[in-house]
């Protein structure tokens, strides 16, 4: 990990461009941005583990984020994949408890680090951006309440169908894979040789294309008929 010293106006850039900072003004982004630290971590680097205090707020600009617990013998289940832009332990931080799970990066992340009294002092200022803050973290336990349901009544193709279609509305229809392909099957609840036999019969369908992280959607329709039929 390596912290960085940015030149000014970037930081309060960063905060502009996630979606939940919106409801600041230009001059408390900068006062929350003054607070803020902008770092490099590499892969695999772990952002906190779980058990350890919430007391930072991470936003990740570049790069993508693994969720995971890990149980006995070290066995990891990824509970969530996310991509930049987006935040990572809303919930916990706005708690003031303990981190519920880990977190580590599936690839090179860029990450504004947001320390718990920079955030409450911000509350303070504009209490709206504590209301976003609320409503993006039930938008996120809504997601993740809908996909461990998905997960586990659907077959192997028709999760990778929903995921990339998910993936899709965001990145439209050529898609990179956040993560490597074990952790994208660990997180869709599947080994990683079922994840890729779903993809291969995907591919044969005609409905993708794969070309290593990336996934070519040719036949949408498709995809959504499958979801449909399922």
């Amino acid at each position: 990990m390596k912290t960085l010293q940015p030149r000014a106006g970037v930081l309060a850039n960063h905060l502009a461009s996630l979606p939940v900072f919106s409801v600041l003004s230009p001059r408390d982004r900068e006062l929350l941005a003054d607070q803020a630290l902008l770092r490099l971590y590499d892969r695999g680097e772990a952002l906190f583990e779980r058990g350890q205090p919430a007391d930072r707020l991470f936003c990740v600009v570049h790069g993508a984020i693994r969720v995971l617990r890990r149980g006995p013998g070290g066995r990891e289940k990824v509970i969530h994949l996310l991509e930049a832009p987006a935040l990572v332990a809303e919930v916990p931080v706005l708690m003031g408890i303990d981190y519920p799970a880990s977190a580590d990066c599936a690839e090179p992340c860029t990450v504004l680090v947001l320390p718990r009294p920079a955030l409450q002092q911000a509350f303070h200022r504009d209490q709206d951006l504590a209301l976003k803050l609320l409503g993006a973290a039930m938008t996120r336990m809504h997601e993740l309440t809908a996909s461990l349901a998905a997960h586990g009544q659907k077959s192997g193709a028709v999760r990778v169908a929903s995921y990339l279609l998910g993936l899709a509305h965001t990145q439209g229809a050529e898609v990179c894979l956040p993560a490597p392909k074990k952790d994208v099957a660990c997180y869709l609840g599947m080994q990683p040789e079922s994840f890729s036999r779903a993809l291969t019969s995907l591919r044969k369908d005609g409905l993708i294309a794969v070309d290593e992280q990336r996934v070519h959607i040719l036949d949408r329709s498709g995809l959504e008929r499958l979801l449909a039929e399922s």
